[in-house]
């Protein structure tokens, strides 16, 4: 569990674990998937949304580790975005962890205890 806006929340992969902590560490104003996208036959909830001081959405952020077979929904949501929304959000997929974290294999025991702690 990392903190977004002073309350926790469950984070469902190590990788996203690594990413939270990563944007606490820059003070980042963070929501983990806080809304849900729907296009034709694909429903999509993207991982963080991060949000300047006065609350206006900056970024949307995927993080894709090892299950790369959905990321078409990234992209479906970066042209709805571009066509539909604003170019002003910047959406970004994430592929590769190692620049947001200084030990991987440290956070990933790390985000392993937690999970287990809690489910007891």
């Amino acid at each position: 569990m990392r903190k977004s806006d002073s309350e926790l929340v469950w984070l469902r992969s190590s990788w996203e674990y690594v990413i939270a902590k990563w944007l606490d560490k820059n003070n980042l104003i963070w929501k983990y998937e806080l809304k849900q996208f729907k296009f034709e036959n694909i429903v999509y909830r993207p991982d963080f949304f991060i949000f300047d001081e006065n609350n206006t959405l900056k970024q949307i952020i995927e993080v894709k580790g090892y299950w790369k077979d959905k990321v078409y929904k990234f992209y479906e949501l970066k042209k709805f975005y571009a066509e539909n929304i604003s170019k002003d959000v910047e959406l970004v997929l994430i592929t590769e962890i190692n620049n947001y974290t200084e030990n991987i294999g440290q956070d990933t025991k790390l985000w392993k205890q937690i999970r287990i702690l809690q489910k007891n």
